[in-house]
């Protein structure tokens, strides 16, 4: 039975590789950064996004909304060659009944 340092380090090792095989920390960074960047302008444009598509699946990269559909297969296949070459993308459902939450 591996010992947990035996454990760690295989895992440790798993991530390395993976990290690498991704193009190394400066490219998970980069991709990283474009996914922000998604993430802010799906934030700046969300009332527009709502007003001008409500109730649609909306996916936005950073350069602006990518597709816009009434399902999530629909949006995600539109954009799917996108997505094979590393486009990040922000997928959202502009609910205008939005469940409420308690906390």
């Amino acid at each position: 039975m591996p010992t947990t340092a035996g454990k760690k380090s295989e895992l440790i090792e798993g991530y390395l590789t993976m990290i690498e095989e991704r193009g190394g920390v400066p490219a998970l960074i980069e991709r990283m950064d474009e996914y922000h960047q998604c993430v802010d302008r799906m934030m700046r444009e969300r009332d527009a996004l709502m007003r001008k598509h409500p109730d649609k699946w909306v996916v936005m990269g950073k350069d602006g909304v990518l597709s816009v559909g009434d399902t999530l297969d629909q949006v995600l296949e539109d954009v799917e060659d996108r997505r094979r070459r590393g486009v990040q993308v922000m997928v959202d459902f502009l609910d205008t009944n939005p469940p409420e939450l308690i906390l």
